[in-house]
């Protein structure tokens, strides 16, 4: 059984087939789901889900690309959201020095009120971060951060091994599987089963053989099967220690 520790199930794309495909992922071998907030309405959508189906649970959180025009009310509304039983962590939070949807200033100022909050909470924080890692972990040393995930992981092995040197999961998705992915795969190696999670972000980033075409949790299986060939490893390993790991971090026991 697998854990997807990021999906974005509250998705327009998923509105023709979402019952239908979240019921149907216990018997396809996924026995949980982290529904992530990116925006607010995200977040609250997401929590709705989790409402519903006992196998998801729910982060709230301000994406960078939608930071600006985030207001202090916002943040306390994500705090009383983060109140729910149903929610496990505060994301999708960072930066994306990729595409600067939103002033590379205001992803930072709100990146570290999320991450303050999340401190004061007590709660595990799921990063974001593209083209922006010398910055990220600077923050994240500053700010105490010790209990998370950088998901969607694209980085070198430098910065993989920086972030489990802070105590945090790299979360590894269908990237792993493209042919140019050799930074990606050289960072799992660095730091092994013990450091990792494994994420579909579907709708986004299908695994091969399936790139380009919407993604679901139902194909995890590919990436960790790319992993296991990576670490010499059984998949029922990688299965394992992913899903463990992901239990440790959003405390799954007590949801599912």
């Amino acid at each position: 059984m697998y854990v997807d520790s990021h999906a974005h199930y509250d998705f327009e794309t998923f509105d023709a087939d979402r019952d239908e495909l979240l019921a149907g992922l216990p018997a396809a071998g996924v026995s949980a789901v982290v529904n992530v907030g990116e925006s607010m309405l995200s977040s609250r959508r997401s929590l709705e889900l989790a409402g519903v189906y006992v196998h998801v649970v729910a982060s709230v959180g301000v994406h960078p690309h939608n930071v600006d025009g985030m207001t202090p009310e916002d943040l306390n509304e994500i705090g009383r959201l983060a109140a729910n039983s149903r929610c496990v962590a505060i994301g999708e939070i960072g930066l994306d020095y990729h595409y600067n949807y939103s002033a590379p200033a205001n992803q930072i100022l709100w990146f570290e009120r999320q991450l303050d909050l999340a401190n004061r909470l007590e709660m595990p924080v799921i990063i974001h971060s593209r083209e922006a890692a010398r910055d990220t972990l600077e923050i994240l040393r500053k700010h105490g951060i010790r209990k998370g995930v950088v998901h969607c992981f694209t980085d070198d092995e430098e910065a993989a091994l920086g972030y489990a040197k802070l105590g945090l999961y790299i979360g590894i998705g269908g990237v792993i599987t493209f042919p140019k992915a050799e930074q990606v795969a050289a960072a799992v190696k660095a730091v092994g089963l013990a450091r990792l999670l494994i994420e579909t972000d579907s709708p986004f980033m299908s695994p091969i053989p399936f790139r380009g075409k919407r993604n679901d949790s139902r194909r995890i299986e590919y990436i960790c099967a790319k992993i296991s060939e990576l670490l010499d490893t059984s998949n029922e390993d990688v299965a394992n220690a992913t899903s463990n790991n992901a239990s440790d971090l959003f405390n799954l026991g007590k949801l599912l």
